[in-house]
């Protein structure tokens, strides 16, 4: 598991993740990667011109719609995983839908029991199924928007 990954999240963020991600293996015998987490806003900028031209249209296949400082990874209240395929060290990027289905309600479930919930990118209409978010981001970035959180 990338430690230096799970250790750009937030701290009340992390937890979660690192449970989520030891009982996913445990319960359903998926073991998964977390790859992404904390992005500067440069970074997600860079994320956010792929697939699309110099003027902002797209023009290919994009991975974000959120431009630097719009997104959950500012804040360290997101993480993107990718599953292993079964008995390799071999992460699984195309994995099929009923693993990143297993992924993102085992997910949004962990997060109901600790009378909060997580979200997760596989069922939105911009299908991000690697991506895990709190949604207490948007607290973190209206108080970006305010000038009382700085990120980088």
């Amino acid at each position: 598991m990338s430690q230096k990954v799970l250790d750009s999240l937030h701290p009340d963020f992390r937890p979660l993740v690192v449970a989520a991600l030891a009982e996913l293996e445990q319960t359903h015998g998926i073991k998964c990667e977390p790859y992404c987490g904390l992005r500067t806003i440069k970074e997600q900028d860079k994320e956010y011109a792929k697939g699309r031209d110099a003027k902002g249209n797209v023009i290919g296949k994009i991975t974000t719609k959120a431009k630097g400082g719009q997104s959950p990874h500012q804040f360290g209240r997101a993480v993107d995983v990718c599953p292993y395929k079964p008995h390799t060290n071999e992460l699984w990027w195309d994995a099929p839908d009923d693993i990143w289905n297993v992924i993102h309600l085992h997910f949004e479930e962990l997060g109901y029991t600790d009378d909060r919930y997580l979200d997760s990118g596989y069922d939105w209409r911009f299908r991000d199924a690697p991506h895990v978010e709190d949604p207490r981001w948007k607290e973190d970035r209206a108080a970006y928007l305010r000038g009382e959180l700085k990120i980088v």
